[in-house]
């Protein structure tokens, strides 16, 4: 890059501390997007990260996250750095549920677990701690074959989920 739009030559400081890029990079890259880039007005704005960096994006299309698959086992816990919306395959047993990974780092993110009961259908899951339903009841499984139910939750802390359970889509 050459002239304004040389970071660098700008004082512009790239990454903080913590090794994380600045709020003022990304801001800066959200001009250089604008101005340079992408000058249409009906353009969004700079769209990588903007969410990380407390900044308010425009969005033409709808946005959607990874959908994370997951294999039946034992015992899961779901990754938080793999995405929002996890997808047991199909409980062929009971099933614990664990505290999703990296819970610290991901205050507010929103969770959704889908659930899938087997053509036999009785198998249950359990929770880890963390999850948080109303009424502070354990839910209410649905043990029908082949029924679907879900988990739906924004992690509040460290420690906990506040969950709903939604069950018997299938």
């Amino acid at each position: 890059m050459v002239g304004k739009a040389d970071p660098l030559r700008l004082n512009v400081p790239l990454l903080g501390k913590d090794g994380v890029p600045t709020r003022e990079f990304a801001l800066f890259l959200n001009e250089v997007w604008r101005k340079v880039i992408a000058p249409d007005p009906d353009i969004p704005e700079f769209p990588e990260d903007m969410a990380r960096y407390g900044l308010v994006g425009h969005w033409l299309k709808g946005q959607r996250g990874n959908v994370v698959n997951l294999d039946y086992a034992a015992s899961i816990s779901p990754v938080l750095d793999d995405g929002n919306i996890f997808n047991i395959a199909v409980m062929t047993g009971d099933m614990a549920i664990g505290d999703p990974v990296g819970m610290p780092d991901h205050i507010g993110q929103e969770i959704l677990i889908v659930i899938r009961q087997d053509a036999s259908g009785t198998r249950i899951p359990s929770f880890g701690p963390a999850y948080m339903f109303e009424y502070q009841f354990n839910p209410i499984y649905s043990t029908n074959p082949n029924a679907i139910d879900a988990v739906v939750g924004t992690i509040v802390s460290a420690t906990e989920i506040l969950c709903s359970y939604i069950n018997d889509f299938g």
